[in-house]
């Protein structure tokens, strides 16, 4: 049986609030329906409401994906979504006891998932709900999403509130000039009115604030010569007729320049007293801010979705290239009295091992690597690559460093951080083909600068920059958003593979900080790291290389090694590398079977085993290899460097964790070491 929502506790005053507003039955609107549409693209989701509750119904002034209009109250998700301050999520409707009995839950509509966010008038009362449904169950929302949608919900509440100052202004207009005037000019939306050849008659103080005009600039002349219209969308002939000749009431955007010569994206709506003699009222809304934090949501999402698209490619590609990469050392022994062959054969072992380093970079990118976080003082590693990248350079381009006074100290990864620094000094010196300055440069960050910068996902607290600019030849304008995406590049063909910034960007984000880039054509780029700053931390010592001991040899025929592994044609390569290499080798196909084999042998002396695999994972089984057999060593290897995985399975490079592809000499080394430790 259905159960209906309690009323609210100040339902009488709420009802008062939503009839005020004189939006219940009214037509549809274009601004309401495109929010709702931009939430059905944003959760992935074929319905999205704006939802507002009446005495007995909820009524649907915007219904993306959904053919009703209204619905009765006592069945209604919002009826119950209204009495919350935040967003209320129903993962399966089936396991609600609110819900399970709904006919809208059993019905044709079939609702499974719900999140509505209420729609809180001025007054701090709610008007209903905006809210995104589905037919399929889901865990809830993440955090972001959470935020989105009450975002979502609060530019649903400004359009409301928008829409009924506008309709109060057209009511003013017609019954008191005098309360007309009082709300033109302090109203906080642009106004003005035209006579019928479309020449101002007057403008509202705001308007006047906002554009940076004088009134005695504007009274006599055309708002359409302020307003910059695209003739490719309008055409034209009579394109500066075009916003007048969309429907009254209705929106047209456009952009409008201001006397400084800045264009503001606006969104224009008119309309006229039915007096053919009359004035005709404009109402134009700034919608720039909103466009741009539309357009960072949109890039972040695009982001985030490749990030994952290339993470899984690179996993699938990495166990291809192992396949590749074992075999071909293996042939490559057979055939080193034929040096034909042999030459072909090393050709093709440098194709595999450029291939890898693609798909090491597809999973900086996409933040699925590692990361050897210590506490590093910025200023003597820039200081101590400066040698490495004057000799990269060459003595055509002059480098300096500017180095901050402070010494900003940054939990990351050195390695990984030199390896961004390198990679931006190489890319800058490309940009340079007839010499020129590189410089990089550490800055603590003014909180001003930071606070813009924080509101691009970034946490709060203080940040240090790192900057590498050089004045080359530059990047088009158009050109600027597409720099940190895999395989964009503005190198001519075969001099780049358009991953070496996707690489910077994945690593920035990955811990914790950014990475931005200002450029201009002609003049020179610069690209920023923007890192947090990690106070009250002794920096740890960086070596001046970073080169590895020597690992011992392993004995021929002294150890046997397990080797699990899913896929077959991965595993027949390993188990013929390790053979090669002296080892006596079994196998197994899953975590399942290898546990098997480990509790019937006790003459394996190692478990060698891939991370990912369906059933048990490697994690787990050498977790439970270790409560059998606790003095077992176990190498892990995998094709998909996720560090919360690695994390779990306490997994590190060199030490018991080897990376697909990997080499002979790697997988002999690795190995030898975990046989011979102490």
């Amino acid at each position: 049986m259905t159960v209906p929502a309690p009323l609210h506790p100040r339902e009488d005053e709420r009802i008062r609030t939503l009839r005020r507003y004189a939006i219940l039955d009214t037509a549809p609107e274009d601004q309401f329906d495109r929010i709702a549409r931009l939430a059905t693209r944003q959760f992935d989701a074929p319905i999205a409401l704006v939802s507002l509750v009446d005495e007995d119904r909820q009524w649907f002034k915007a219904a993306c994906g959904l053919d009703a209009q209204e619905t009765p109250r006592d069945l209604a998700f919002c009826a119950h979504a209204i009495l919350r301050d935040e967003v209320m999520v129903v993962p399966d409707a089936t396991a609600d006891a609110r819900f399970r009995n709904n006919p809208l839950v059993t019905g044709d509509l079939s609702i499974r998932f719900y999140a509505g966010a209420p729609l809180i008038a001025s007054n701090g009362l709610p008007l209903g709900t905006f809210c995104v449904i589905d037919s399929t169950a889901r865990d809830g929302l993440g955090e972001k999403q959470l935020s989105l949608l009450k975002d979502l919900a609060g530019l649903v509440v400004e359009q409301i509130e928008l829409r009924h100052a506008a309709g109060e202004v057209l009511s003013e207009v017609r019954h008191s000039e005098v309360c007309f005037r009082a709300l033109y000019n302090t109203t906080p939306t642009m106004l003005c009115s035209l006579d019928r050849e479309g020449r101002l008659v007057t403008v509202s103080e705001y308007f006047l604030k906002k554009l940076g005009y004088e009134r005695e600039e504007l009274i006599g002349h055309r708002l359409t010569e302020l307003l910059i219209l695209n003739t490719e969308d309008v055409g034209d002939q009579n394109a500066a007729d075009s916003p007048f000749r969309t429907p009254a009431g209705s929106d047209f955007e456009c952009r409008i320049a201001t006397k400084s010569g800045e264009a503001r994206d606006v969104l224009l709506r008119w309309a006229a007293d039915e007096e053919e003699h009359a004035d005709r009222l404009v109402v134009l809304n700034d919608i720039t801010d909103r466009k741009i934090v539309e357009g960072q949501l949109l890039h972040v999402q695009k982001m985030e979705s490749v990030g994952q698209l290339t993470g899984g490619l690179a996993h699938d590609f990495n166990n291809l290239l192992g396949v590749m990469l074992g075999n071909l050392q293996l042939v490559e022994r057979s055939v080193r009295d034929d040096e034909k062959s042999a030459a072909r054969v090393r050709a093709a072992l440098t194709a595999v091992k450029k291939g890898a380093e693609l798909t090491r970079r597809l999973l900086a990118f996409s933040r699925r690597q590692k990361l050897e976080s210590e506490a590093v003082a910025l200023n003597p590693l820039v200081d101590g690559m400066s040698k490495l990248i004057r000799r990269l350079i060459g003595g055509d381009i002059e480098l300096e460093c500017r180095l901050c006074e402070s010494d900003p100290v940054a939990r990351t990864d050195p390695a990984q951080l030199e390896a961004a620094i390198l990679n931006l000094s190489l890319n800058a010196r490309d940009a340079m083909p007839d010499g020129g300055k590189l410089v990089i440069s550490t800055r603590p960050v003014p909180l001003d600068e930071a606070s813009q910068l924080i509101g691009r996902n970034l946490p709060g607290g203080e940040y240090v920059e790192i900057a590498v600019g050089d004045d080359g030849t530059g990047i088009p304008e158009d050109k600027l958003d597409q720099v940190f995406e895999p395989f964009f590049t503005t190198k001519e063909v075969g001099k780049g593979s358009g991953l070496g910034l996707s690489m910077v960007y994945g690593f920035m984000r990955q811990t914790g900080g950014l990475a931005t880039i200002s450029s201009q054509e002609g003049e020179g780029t610069t690209v920023q790291l923007l890192l947090p700053i990690e106070s009250g931390c002794q920096p740890v010592e960086l070596p001046e290389t970073r080169n590895s001991e020597a690992l011992p040899e392993p004995a021929a025929n002294r150890g046997r090694i397990l080797v699990v592994e899913d896929q077959d044609d991965v595993r027949a390569t390993a188990l013929a590398m390790l053979e090669s290499l002296g080892f006596s080798v079994i196998e197994a196909s899953s975590g399942e079977e290898g546990l098997m084999r480990l509790a019937d042998d006790e003459a394996i002396d190692l478990l060698f085993t891939d991370i990912v695999m369906p059933g048990m994972s490697g994690v787990t089984l050498a977790k439970a290899a270790k409560q059998l057999r606790p003095d077992i060593p176990v190498i892990f290897t995998t094709g998909y460097a996720d560090a919360q995985v690695l994390g779990e399975a306490g997994a590190d490079q060199g030490r018991n964790l080897i990376a697909k592809p990997y080499e002979l000499e790697a997988l002999q080394q690795t190995i030898g070491a975990a046989l011979h430790a102490e």
